[in-house]
């Protein structure tokens, strides 16, 4: 990844950042790779900020691909203490469970 028209010298900020932009990129709306969790489509009780896999790619091998990189890069963040924030439900076990 490079900035355009931008000066840094990586002291990890620069790579801090770049991350946080493709983290930030598994929620874009264009993808839609992952859906909002049943509690925030209804609005109702808590959690409404977490997200699910998108069922609707769970037999597409291109999308599997995307979610193992989401994971590898989950990995990443917890193997390197980058804190990036996942939005994950704790039901993303259960559908991956339910849809291999």
């Amino acid at each position: 990844m490079s900035f355009r028209r931008e000066s840094g010298s990586d002291a990890g900020g620069v790579f801090r950042e770049g991350m946080q932009k493709i983290v930030n990129d598994f929620y874009n709306g264009e993808i839609n790779l992952f859906i909002k969790c049943p509690n925030a489509q209804q609005a109702i009780n808590l959690s409404r900020h977490l997200f699910l896999p998108n069922p609707k790619y769970a037999k597409d091998t291109m999308a599997l691909d995307m979610f193992e990189f989401v994971w590898k890069t989950m990995g990443l963040s917890i193997r390197n203490k980058l804190c990036f924030p996942f939005f994950m439900s704790s039901y993303v076990g259960i559908w991956w469970q339910g849809n291999p």
